[in-house]
């Protein structure tokens, strides 16, 4: 069994797996709960009661974080843990950053990910605490980015920096791109329009012809906009095996 990790700024994703077959995944806020909760996830049965012979991990936390996940993982399971790094070229994507090591890691496992099923042109967006539009080019060339605030993140600047501004980000899912007749949707209609407005900032210099992908926990919102986009929820993880097969 492979279990592999997908730590981001806001939440912990996590999938176990046997071959091609998922056995059991979820997410998380707190990392203590992880092991309980992968013993105890009936939809797997039996199987969970073992560990797994392997940890993939994805992580965009602090180094810190690194170390004590990975100190928890191989003293509860004994387990190798391996953390993927970009690299300038691997699985076909060529990183164009001066620094390869400063493109995010989740960036970079969604670019192989994408690039594994398709080779016309990308736009992928991954929407989660940060709005991410990376280009990915036909000869797997990664032409950029754009790196912008995400739905929470807007809502709280607004909270912080205006009096009469207060919004509950709870409600994103009744956004549209109407004019607001009130305070709270006239926010949400604007947010939802700057989110856009650089995702199709993006599609414009990849080219028309480039294939959208939206990801991230605000994926399933920008869907409801981009009915033309392919939803691909656990772009990341697939990413790492990607990597990790990659890597020999």
């Amino acid at each position: 069994m492979i279990l592999d990790i997908d730590w981001g700024n806001t939440r912990l994703k996590w999938r176990l797996s046997q071959g091609a077959t998922i056995l059991a995944a979820n997410s998380l806020t707190d990392l203590e709960d992880l092991a309980l909760v992968v013993r105890r996830d009936k939809s797997a049965g039996s199987e969970l009661e073992s560990r797994p012979q392997l940890v993939r991990v994805s992580s965009v936390r602090s180094a810190w974080d690194n170390q004590r996940l990975r100190q928890w993982l191989e003293q509860r399971w004994t387990v190798p843990v391996w953390f993927a790094q970009p690299m300038r070229r691997r699985a076909g994507v060529t990183v164009t950053y001066s620094d390869p090591t400063r493109l995010g890691v989740d960036r970079w496992l969604g670019l192989l990910a994408a690039r594994s099923r398709h080779k016309a042109p990308v736009v992928l967006v991954q929407a989660g605490t940060a709005v991410v539009a990376d280009v990915l080019d036909g000869a797997g060339m990664h032409r950029g980015g754009f790196i912008g605030p995400g739905w929470g993140l807007m809502c709280q600047s607004l909270g912080a920096g205006t009096a009469g501004v207060q919004v509950s980000p709870a409600q994103k899912g009744q956004a549209s791109l109407a004019l607001g007749c009130n305070t709270q949707s006239a926010v949400e209609g604007g947010l939802v329009a700057m989110m856009l407005g650089l995702i199709e900032r993006a599609r414009s210099l990849a080219g028309r012809d480039a294939h959208l992908i939206l990801s991230g926990g605000d994926g399933a919102l920008l869907a409801k906009f981009l009915p033309e986009a392919e939803r691909w929820p656990d772009i990341v993880l697939d990413g790492l095996a990607v990597a990790h097969r990659r890597a020999g």
